[in-house]
């Protein structure tokens, strides 16, 4: 089972390092369900620290509980960065609140099964 999850991390990793380097992802993407300078607040389920906004994607994929997240590039401490694995989307209809403007916070609005769904369903086409 470690190894299952272990294969499934690789994978998503490179897909998403080539799908970057390529700049040529078709779909709904990683990128199109973030919301620049955004938090989601009252609904986080657990804080981490990570190195990145894959490294938090990944903490999401691996919780079924995890509807999106709010990865704070702001906060920067001993080459982490904090990450915060929500239980609910934000809709505009949605009771859940969010805070605009706020420098320094990105709020990513995926959870784990659009994030499997994105790595499953995304295809890569380029011009070169």
């Amino acid at each position: 089972m470690v190894c299952a999850h272990f294969l499934v991390f690789v994978i998503f990793v490179f897909w998403f390092n080539k799908a970057i380097d390529a700049a040529c992802i078709e779909d709904t993407t990683f990128e199109s369900n973030l919301h620049k300078n955004t938090k989601l607040w009252g609904h986080v389920l657990r804080k981490e620290r990570v190195v990145s906004p894959i490294h938090c994607a990944d903490k999401c994929l691996r919780d079924v509980k995890c509807k999106s997240f709010n990865f704070f590039w702001g906060q920067r401490e001993e080459g982490t960065y904090l990450c915060e694995i929500n239980d609910v989307k934000w809709t505009r209809n949605s009771a859940a609140g969010i805070t605009s403007d706020l420098f320094g916070t990105d709020l990513y609005n995926a959870g784990s099964q659009d994030l499997h769904k994105m790595f499953l369903n995304s295809s890569l086409s380029c011009d070169d």
